[in-house]
């Protein structure tokens, strides 16, 4: 039964007076769904005007004829459940079956490389803390597949993520993935939003996918992501910002301009920050079917292993941490070794220290070979390459401009610093006083860019040198972003100052 409009405008703003009531009976919050958001709301912060027409909140103000619910807040809240349809007219290499209603079933089947198909638009806005992406499925594949999403719309690269792989089961399983950071960084989740899903790059697999939907994080989501959410410490000086990850051993995972925070690092899995890394020795280690060597990284392991923090301080300005690295290729812990990182911030610069010992009790010594200076994880779409080889260094000279290809390149320079620049010549910079040599690559075609994609530019300032136990090894390392101009100018001035 349809109810007239000005009897609901009485009947919503009685319930939402009772509501409240029982609200201050039992607890100090309520959600309040309007304006398309799902919003937590402490009951102190909430005042009525207007007869008990408007709630005002933090300067918001409601109608009440206006608000969808509004509910309790539990001990753990629960958004209500959204749930996800195909929309089986926009579809690329691969056929879609809707299998009934009740379960929201779906039969999908590729017919090429590149299959993909969209979800319906969504009717109203996601709930705020809706960002568990959760289904059944089966999969019918000599393989497991990738699945990807595209948080459209637009679609592109920059707003994709690989969610996970799904594994080939005659059985129904469930799986979730929390995409948490994708509606807060791309601003997803709004009415007329939908998801482009990419079901891996093979044809002639059958994938069966039910009871699609989009829910709060449980305890165990809401812990990983709280986790999550304190390893990451920032400093800002009002120029630039950097992020160290201290699950991984604060390693540089985030470096942008403060006035629009785009990160222009890649890092994608443990070995790609901006991080010390140093070889040694073949060891009968393996990694991506080659023999590898000693090479503990500040990191992580290739398998997820992450790096150990043995101490730390960070203020406002400054990053200190002192760390256990990881074998890459091993991925075990070398507590016979520590990495230190002292971290400033100065105008638009900044500098980092690093320190290397290997003078625990069980250090060995390892042979001369290439170091990297650091290593360098940049986002795809920094394709040039630019530095300085000429005999004319520190003259403004005229730079050499490559991009790097794949496996790795070797480059000489007589300056000591290269940038990756876009094609508008803006970018980032590293300068590490007295390298003169670069090893460099660009990995991936361009369909994963990203501080998170599995595409990247890579370089390292390198030396080489052998390492002896008992060496305490030191170096200091300056990064900047800007224009190709604005880059160069910054690092001369350091190197006169020195």
């Amino acid at each position: 039964m349809r109810i007239p409009g000005n009897q609901r405008k009485i009947l919503v703003a009685a319930a939402v007076c009772l509501t409240l009531i029982a609200t201050a009976a039992t607890t100090n919050s309520f959600y309040l769904w309007s304006k398309g958001i799902f919003t937590r709301v402490n009951l102190t912060e909430a005042s009525f005007s207007d007869n008990g027409k408007v709630i005002n909140i933090n300067g918001e103000s409601y109608q009440v004829s206006k608000i969808d619910s509004i509910t309790l807040a539990a001990t753990s809240p629960k958004a209500p459940k959204t749930v996800i349809d195909f929309n089986s007219s926009t579809v690329n290499q691969l056929t879609v079956i809707s299998m009934g209603n009740n379960s929201h079933s779906y039969r999908i089947k590729t017919t090429g490389t590149d299959p993909f198909l969209y979800t319906n638009n969504l009717r109203r806005a996601l709930p705020a803390d809706s960002s568990v992406f959760d289904f059944e499925y089966r999969l019918i594949s000599n393989q497991p597949i990738k699945l990807k999403a595209y948080f459209a719309n637009p679609v592109s690269e920059s707003r994709s993520k690989v969610l996970g792989e799904l594994e080939p089961t005659n059985l129904w399983t469930r799986v979730s993935f929390d995409v948490f950071l994708e509606r807060e960084e791309l601003e997803w989740g709004k009415a007329g939003d939908c998801l482009r899903l990419d079901p891996g790059d093979y044809a002639d697999v059958t994938l069966e996918i039910r009871f699609m939907y989009f829910r709060s994080a449980n305890e165990e989501e809401l812990a990983a992501r709280q986790e999550f959410q304190a390893s990451k410490q920032y400093i800002d000086n009002g120029n630039v910002r950097m992020g160290v990850d201290m699950k991984h051993g604060g390693s540089v995972f985030y470096f942008a301009l403060s006035k629009d925070q785009k990160n222009l690092l890649n890092h994608f899995d443990e070995g790609r920050f901006i991080q010390q890394s140093y070889y040694g020795e073949r060891d009968g280690s393996k990694w991506n079917g080659q023999d590898w060597k000693w090479n503990p990284i500040q990191g992580g392991g290739c398998n997820g292993t992450t790096s150990q923090v043995r101490s730390s301080e960070i203020t406002e300005t400054s990053i200190h941490v002192v760390s256990i690295p990881v074998h890459w290729a091993y991925s075990y812990l070398m507590p016979e070794l520590e990495m230190e990182e002292m971290i400033t911030l100065e105008d638009n610069v900044a500098h980092i220290k690093y320190i290397f010992r290997n003078n625990g009790e069980n250090a060995t010594s390892h042979p001369s070979t290439h170091q990297e200076m650091p290593a360098v994880f940049i986002d795809y779409n920094y394709a040039h390459m630019k530095y300085y080889k000429g005999s004319k260094p520190w003259t403004n000279d005229e730079l050499t401009d490559v991009v790097p290809g794949w496996p790795n390149e070797y480059h000489n320079r007589t300056e000591e610093w290269s940038a990756y620049v876009n094609n508008a010549d803006y970018g980032i910079g590293v300068y590490t006083p007295g390298t003169f040599n670069t090893t460099a690559y660009r990995y991936g075609n361009g369909s994963s860019p990203g501080e998170r994609g599995s595409d990247c530019s890579y370089f390292a300032p390198l030396r080489q040198f052998a390492i002896s136990k008992g060496d305490v090894i030191e170096y200091d390392v300056y990064v900047t972003i800007g224009t190709i101009e604005e880059i160069r100018s910054r690092f001369y001035e350091i190197h006169n100052r020195q």
